[in-house]
């Protein structure tokens, strides 16, 4: 055989389309490529993200060959436009949801008048309207009330469901408590309510102050007992005046200054906290009950950290640094920088070695107890609207609208066995005591 035979017969044979259809998509929905797209779930953008991103070489080869024949079967699309709509069925595809119909009747109703009672039988007496359930979709303050909202709605529009499997279970949240985000807003609403209340104190005293003194000369301005006394009185009420311009000067001063400033920081730390949260909502939607979810956890001793999010599962250990920044910035390797004007800044706090900063000092936290796991630092980008440039980064950036395939692409294989979860969700559990709680506050 020569070397030509030989390389021909060595060299692997390419995926066929029918191969790439039966390869298994993410965690998150581990289907068949070409079931996902059946039901309407995979669309190009996915394919192009999986052509591209995905870690698993198979799922990589079979997404790029996947989309070079939706390439060339364009003209027979075109073509295909010709068969009848009776042909066609129009009819929409089946929606996954999270929660069972019948789970979400016996779902209890936060809002008065009807608080405290089933969600189902108050929707088929139509006390609820489809309003009310739209409400609760986009406002409902428990992700219970919200899935359950948006199944019944979608059984009211007679939708078709995907129901979940009785296997299936969510993924447990345990939380640390106040967030830093949480109790910085509290911090500067306190000092706003200081200053402000300062501010006030010094007006009323000095208004008291003039009022005292033209009741007392009111007489005497009216009828002065000499041409002295006049002048004096005349005196006294310009400088009267001046001296509250002079005030109200020094309170619109601070006010700009100070407590415009403070709500504005207020501001920043309510979007960082509901960004957080519409993270952590897509982690529970996403993954199953083999996984747990820390929140605001904070590393005691002298390698103190703060920490977002801190995510355990079969795969390993994510720390998750959490940033719902408005603006344009730039990652470059461990670097930040951002946009005012024409000029970029750097930013004092990099989120990336923020990130490795936590994931270090978690991983000496658990070696204390003999925990060897390698601790994956991540930055979660929350913003969608304002996504940050890119280029070669020291630790891996999670945009929130991939955050679906990211958290599917961890799942490779499980490292961790089940009785060091165990011991290191148990290790994490005991920082959410309250008694710990109360030590960080």
């Amino acid at each position: 055989m020569d070397n030509s035979q030989l390389e021909q017969t060595s060299s692997p044979q390419p995926m066929s389309l029918e191969e790439a259809k039966n390869v298994m998509w993410l965690h998150s929905n581990h289907k068949p490529i070409g079931t996902l797209m059946e039901e309407g779930f995979m669309t190009r953008d996915k394919l192009e993200w999986a052509a591209a991103k995905a870690w698993d070489p198979r799922l990589k080869e079979a997404a790029a060959v996947i989309l070079a024949a939706s390439g060339e079967s364009t003209d027979k699309q075109q073509q295909s436009k010709s068969i009848t709509a009776s042909q066609v069925d129009t009819s929409p595809p089946p929606i996954d949801v999270y929660m069972k119909l019948s789970q979400a009747e016996q779902t209890i109703w936060p809002l008065p008048p009807f608080k405290g009672q089933s969600i189902g039988p108050l929707v088929q007496s139509r006390k609820l309207t489809l309003k009310d359930l739209g409400w609760a979709i986009e406002n409902a303050w428990e992700k219970r009330v919200r899935q359950a909202a948006t199944v019944l709605m979608l059984n009211r529009l007679s939708q078709a469901i995907n129901e979940p499997d009785d296997r299936v279970t969510y993924t447990q949240t345990i939380t640390g408590g106040t967030s830093y985000a949480q109790w910085k807003q509290i911090q500067l609403s306190t000092i706003k309510g200081m200053i402000a209340g300062a501010i006030c104190a010094v007006i009323l005293f000095y208004a008291v102050w003039i009022a005292i003194r033209f009741i007392t000369h009111q007489y005497a301005l009216i009828i002065p007992a000499n041409k002295n006394q006049a002048i004096g009185l005349a005196i006294a009420t310009v400088i009267a005046v001046i001296a509250s311009l002079i005030v109200w000067k020094i309170f619109d001063f601070f006010n700009d200054a100070t407590l415009v400033k403070l709500d504005r920081a207020i501001q920043n730390y309510n979007k960082g906290q509901q960004g957080e949260d519409k993270v952590a909502d897509i982690i529970t939607q996403t993954l199953d009950g083999t996984w747990i979810l820390f929140r605001n956890i904070t590393i005691p001793g002298n390698d103190k950290a703060d920490i977002d999010m801190i995510l355990l599962g079969p795969p390993g250990i994510w720390a998750l640094e959490v940033k719902n920044l408005e603006g344009e910035y730039r990652n470059i390797g461990e670097h930040w920088e951002y946009r005012i004007g024409e000029k970029k800044e750097l930013m004092k706090k990099s989120p990336s070695i923020q990130a490795q900063s936590n994931a270090r000092k978690l991983r000496n936290f658990l070696r204390a107890d003999k925990i060897n796991e390698y601790v994956q630092p991540v930055v979660v980008w929350a913003n969608q609207e304002h996504t940050p440039v890119i280029e070669n980064p020291t630790v891996p950036i999670w945009l929130y609208e991939s955050l679906p395939e990211e958290l599917g692409n961890i799942w490779q294989k499980d490292k961790i066995p089940q009785a060091e979860i165990t011991t290191i969700k148990e290790k994490l559990t005991k920082l959410c005591t309250p008694d710990r709680q109360n030590a960080k506050s």
